[in-house]
Order: structure tokens, then C-alpha cells, then sequence
């Protein structure tokens, strides 16, 4: 490969993993994939809101906070993606959530429509969410990155799949490469020492971005406040009071 080529990848990988998510990116896929199946339906209320995931997803979504609630795991973040999830937000597909629509997503989780399973599905990152609303029925399938829809299937019939599977967001312009197992240690070291910062500044805005979220995570209670407990001075012992915490 070019240096063209490799500094392509690169920027293209940086893009894809440093993204704007509100919430914690597990059930964040989830209710992208509820959202576009209930955009499908023309956003009926759901008889059915059947959760399918890979075991990663599932070890790592059942226990944190869902973006605008106080509750944590799968099946709310599925709920309020039909609810109220606007799939061309992406990872900010909860944008609109408000107390309104997290009472009717409780309402649903509470009455049993939500179910949530694991997949016998291969891959590491798996998402599957399927709506019924009266007769009709569809599903939405996420693979490799959680904003990365492969499939929605109406009705027995296919209305959207994506041909690339590698490309996870049509919109970013650094999608027509190669992929990135074709990396060695040598051209990411090249890259990161050699490549024009204006390329990766983007990484900043992430960064501030983060302290904010840390500082916020700090000095109230959310999901199952991670950093709070390891901040404890307790805890000190345990983790340190160095960079490295």
C-alpha cells in the first residue's frame, strides 16, 4: 500500500472509534436498531420488542445507564429506541428522550413486550432487534461497530442491506479503503509520528469532551458509577492516585 493509502485507513479507523455517543455505545446499538425498525412501522405502539445480541453486547449492556433514565440495561434502551430513537442520529439516537417517553418506555418494559437473548450468532458484535406493531413485523440488523446497520427486513422482505460491510457510516468521507488487517505495527508508528495534526485534531474535540463527561460523572450518580467508586480514597490502595487510575 501507498502512504496515501495507509494514512487513509488510519484516519478512517480514528474516525469510526473516536464518535459522539449519548450513552454507553451497547445499548446505544440497541436502540439505534429498535429505532429503525419502529421508523419502518411508521413508529406504531410495539406488541413485541424482541432483543437479540451477541454475549459481548450482553455482558457489557445489561449493566449501565441509559441516557436519559435511571434505569440500566437492554430492554429500556430498546423501548426507548422505539419510542422516541431517530436512527439518522446514529449513536445519538436517544437525542429527543424526555420524561414523557421514558414513562412509556417503562410501560412497555414493565407489560413484558421487551424480551432480550443472546445470539448464537459468531459475531463479536451483534445486534438484532425485531418490532411487531399489529400485523406487521421488522428487524434490524448491526454488525462489527455499533452504528454499522447491515439489514432491515420488513414483512419477509428485504428493504435496506448494506453491500460493504466494512463501511460503518456512509457519511464519513474515509470509507473507500482498504481494510484495516492490511496494518502492520510499522505504518501505524509511521502514521502517528509523520501525519499532519490538522488530520487528527478532531480527537481534541472527543477529549474535551470526555473530561466534561468525567468531571459530570464525579459529582452525581449514574449507571453504576464506575469512576466515582474508584476515585474514593478507600480505594486508593487498590487504584492508585496517579495517572495510571
Amino acid at each position: 500500500m501507498s502512504n496515501i493509502d495507509i494514512e487513509q485507513i488510519c484516519i478512517s479507523l480514528l474516525h469510526k472509534e473516536v464518535c459522539p455517543a449519548l450513552g454507553c455505545t451497547e445499548p446505544i446499538a440497541v436502540a439505534l436498531a429498535a429505532a429503525r425498525s419502529s421508523e419502518e412501522l411508521l413508529g406504531g405502539v410495539p406488541t413485541s420488542i424482541k432483543v437479540e445480541v451477541s454475549a459481548n453486547i450482553f455482558k457489557n449492556g445489561m449493566g449501565v445507564g441509559v441516557t436519559g433514565t435511571d434505569m440500566v440495561g437492554l430492554d429500556i434502551a430498546a423501548a426507548l429506541g422505539a419510542v422516541c430513537g431517530r436512527s439518522s442520529l446514529g449513536l445519538e439516537v436517544l437525542q429527543n428522550v424526555n420524561d414523557g417517553y421514558v414513562a412509556k418506555a417503562k410501560e412497555l418494559v414493565e407489560s413484558g413486550v421487551v424480551t432480550v437473548a443472546i445470539s448464537a450468532q459468531s459475531e463479536k458484535l451483534f445486534v438484532k432487534v425485531t418490532l411487531c406493531v399489529g400485523g406487521d413485523v421488522c428487524s434490524t440488523t448491526i454488525i462489527e461497530c455499533h452504528d454499522n446497520i447491515v439489514e432491515v427486513v420488513k414483512s419477509g422482505g428485504v428493504v435496506y442491506q448494506q453491500n460493504d460491510a466494512f463501511r460503518c457510516d456512509d457519511k464519513m468521507e474515509y470509507n473507500k479503503v482498504d481494510k484495516p488487517s492490511e496494518l502492520t505495527v510499522k505504518d501505524i508508528y509511521n502514521f502517528a509520528t509523520t501525519t499532519d495534526i490538522s488530520n487528527i485534531e478532531f480527537i481534541l474535540e472527543s477529549a474535551t469532551m470526555n473530561y466534561a463527561l468525567a468531571e459530570e460523572g464525579l459529582k452525581n450518580n449514574y449507571g453504576i458509577k464506575v469512576g466515582k467508586s474508584i476515585a474514593k480514597s478507600e480505594y486508593t490502595y487498590i487504584f492508585g492516585d496517579g495517572i495510571m487510575q
